[in-house]
Formats: structure tokens, C-alpha cells, sequence
């Protein structure tokens, strides 16, 4: 008999760590002396961040002078966090700063965030850039990071990025430790041999109004990884020309994840191209309404493998020009090791308005699993190669 892909994977999923305690919501319940686990992220879609420069703080921001806080000025930033309170707000002036920075509790706010303006630079060293905690990091160029085991910029608790710009890392540009929201940031020309280019989160992500574009290289691992246990929110961004062995985006066991009025476009992955959704622990809710998939080359643009069923809505989606399948709920072992007999995985497809034209992928352009599912109310379907939809027993089926 062929062996079951469910063990496979299982163990080809990456841990962070060893703690796989369940997250705890109620901070009141007593757990050992450990710190509570935080509750889901709040999510909801947000207007384009303000990334406009201070002309009143740049008007401070004269020689000698490098941050300013608590109404000081200050010619070295660290003594400008050490002496603001916790939960202020530090304004860095414009220039070249080095790496090494640490900010626990405060805003760290660029007077100009314009790209390359107001930069911390790792210097080709291996360490954190930046590190952040409880913290707001806005309007920073971020650069010259080197490899090591995080990556640039380095989060702990909740931290917002703001009208930031992380470039030229590599040893990978954002890894986060709890919570991560990023608003207004480009997350560009970052690379990371043995791990996430551009962002490692291992709790949650909301990503708005960015872009993540010309990460990662041939046979590296993915550009973005991430665990979605506090949920997952990406909006009215962009993902494009990213290449790796990985996925431009991967998604790790969501509960619910809503990838919305996001353009992925030109990225090429060994596994998948665009978005991957894996899970053997939840079954999900997916919501990709308004997202467009465009020329991305690989086995799958998008795909969906969760073991135990869930669900995936796709409205006013479209799928373009793709080399390989635009849609697919097979797992990215079953293209690797196609003898190999795959779990039943009944993914739920549900498409309105959804126009796939112009795929041309090794089976169909919709993969589906034999206990898969997709119903389609109003989609257009042209010129796709060698078929539209494709069953795992071998068939091509009709479009719906």
C-alpha cells in the first residue's frame, strides 16, 4: 500500500521551539509562574497610515542633534529612549545610524521616513539591526542586517512597523516573536539561505498597505512563514517578485485568515508561488475576496491542503496567467512524491465572480482532492491548459 502523506506532512512542517502549551485568553488564569499567553489579535481593516515627513520635528533636528524626547534633545538615540518614559514617543532625526538598537515600550518615530533618510545599518554584522518589544518602529530604514538566527529587525510582544522600509538584509528582514502589524512598509531586496527572507511570525500577522517585493533566491526557503494561532489578517498589499523553494506567502494551521484585495504577482516558488495554507490542527475559514494572482510560476499559484477539511471563499478573485495550477488543495509533498497516496483533505472551494484564464499547469487549473469541493456561481473560465478542474482520481471534470 502507498504510504500516507498525513505523516509526511506533519513532520515537514517547521517548529519554532519547543512550547506547544495551548495559547491561554484569560490572563487571570494561574499558569505556573509563566506570563498568560496573549488572546487573538483585534483585525480589521485600516485606512493608509500618515507617512508624511514632520517639517516641525526636522526644524529640532539640527547638527549634533539625533532624537528628540520629552521636550530634550538628545545627540545619541538610546539616551533619547533611556530618558523618555515608558509608552512615549522618541523622533529620530534624519542620518546613519548602527545596529545594536533596543527599544522596550516606546515609539521610535523617523522626522523623515522617507526611504533611506533615517537609516539603522548592521554593517554586515550578524546580529539584530534592531530589536523591538511592546513597540512602535516607525518610518525606519532598516538595512545591512546579517545572518543569523532571527533576522533584522527582531520582535517580542506585540510591535507595529510603520511607514518602515527593511532592505538589503541577508540573514532575512523581520522575524517576530508575538504579535506583528505592519502598515505602510516595504519589506524589499531581502534574502535568508535557511529560513524567511522577508517575515518569520510565530502568532500572528496583520499586514496593510505593503509591499513585499524581490525577496528570497533559488532554492532558499519561503518569504514570508507564518503561524497564524492569533490570526492573520493580510489587506491592500502587494507580494511580487519574490522567488524561493517556498511560498511568497505561507500560512501555517489558521483558524481564520482573510488574504484580501492583495495583488501577488511574478513570484516563482519550488512548492508553491504565491499563498499556501497548511494545516493539521484547525480546520479553517479563508477569505481571499478581491485578491489577484497574476504570472506567478510554480506547481500552484494558491494552495490550500488542510487534512481536515475547511473552507475557502473566493469572490472577485482572479487567477491569470500562471505556470502550474492556479488553485490547488493538494498538499505540496503529493508533486514531489506522486505515488504516494494523499489524505482525503475536503477542502471546500466556494468561488463567485472568480475568472481563472490563461493557466497552464501540468494537470488542471483547480486541483482538487477526491473528497474536494468547488462551486462556483458567475466564473469565467478561458484558455486554460490542458484542462479547467482536476480530480486526484485521475479525471478532468467540467467547469462549474
Amino acid at each position: 500500500m502507498p504510504k500516507s502523506l498525513l505523516a509526511l506532512l506533519l513532520s515537514s512542517c517547521a517548529t519554532f521551539g519547543s512550547d506547544t502549551t495551548p495559547l491561554v485568553v484569560d490572563s487571570g488564569t494561574d499558569t505556573g509562574g509563566r506570563p498568560p499567553r496573549p488572546g487573538p489579535m483585534l483585525l480589521e481593516r485600516i485606512p493608509a497610515p500618515d507617512c508624511s515627513i514632520d517639517t516641525e520635528a526636522l526644524a529640532d533636528c539640527v547638527p549634533g542633534v539625533a532624537a528628540l524626547a520629552t521636550g530634550q534633545t538628545y545627540g545619541d538615540v538610546a539616551l533619547a529612549l533611556a530618558a523618555a518614559p515608558d509608552g512615549a514617543e522618541v523622533v529620530v532625526c534624519p542620518g546613519q545610524y548602527g545596529r545594536g538598537l533596543d527599544v522596550i515600550g516606546r515609539t521610535l518615530r523617523a522626522a523623515d521616513p522617507t526611504p533611506d533618510a533615517t537609516v539603522f545599518d548592521g554593517g554586515g554584522i550578524s546580529g539584530a539591526v534592531v530589536t523591538a518589544t511592546d513597540a512602535v518602529l516607525d518610518g525606519l530604514t532598516v538595512r545591512g542586517g546579517a545572518p543569523w538566527e532571527d533576522a533584522a529587525v527582531d520582535t517580542f510582544d506585540e510591535v507595529t512597523l510603520r511607514c518602515a522600509t527593511v532592505t538589503g538584509n541577508s540573514g532575512g528582514a523581520v522575524s517576530a516573536h508575538g504579535p506583528l502589524r505592519i502598515y505602510g512598509t516595504t519589506i524589499a531586496g531581502n534574502t535568508k539561505v535557511d529560513g524567511p527572507a522577508a517575515i518569520s511570525a510565530m502568532r500572528g500577522l496583520d499586514l496593510q498597505h505593503s509591499r513585499i517585493a524581490d525577496n528570497g533566491q533559488p532554492g532558499a526557503g519561503s518569504i514570508t512563514d507564518i503561524y497564524a494561532e492569533l490570526g492573520l489578517l493580510v489587506a491592500d498589499s502587494v507580494f511580487e517578485r519574490n522567488v524561493s523553494r517556498g511560498a511568497a506567502l505561507s500560512v501555517h494551521d489558521p483558524v481564520s485568515a482573510s488574504v484580501v484585495a492583495t495583488r501577488f504577482e511574478a513570484n516563482v516558488g519550488e512548492a508553491t508561488a504565491a499563498l499556501e495554507l497548511t494545516t493539521g490542527k484547525t480546520t479553517p475559514t479563508v477569505d481571499l475576496t478581491g485578491s489577484s494572482f497574476l504570472a506567478n510560476q510554480g506547481p500552484a499559484a494558491v494552495r490550500a491542503a488542510f487534512i481536515d477539511g475547511g473552507t475557502v471563499t473566493l469572490d472577485g478573485t482572479s487567477f491569470l496567467d500562471t505556470t502550474g495550477a492556479a488553485l490547488s488543495a493538494l498538499p505540496g509533498l503529493w508533486d514531489q512524491f506522486p505515488d504516494l497516496e494523499p489524505e482525503p483533505m475536503p477542502t471546500a472551494f466556494s468561488a463567485t465572480g472568480v475568472t481563472f484564464a490563461r493557466n497552464v499547469a501540468a494537470r488542471g487549473a483547480i486541483e482538487l482532492t477526491e473528497a474536494g469541493s468547488f462551486t462556483c456561481g458567475g466564473c469565467t473560465f478561458d484558455t486554460n491548459t490542458p484542462c479547467d478542474v482536476w480530480r486526484v482520481t485521475g479525471a478532468c471534470e467540467p467547469a462549474p
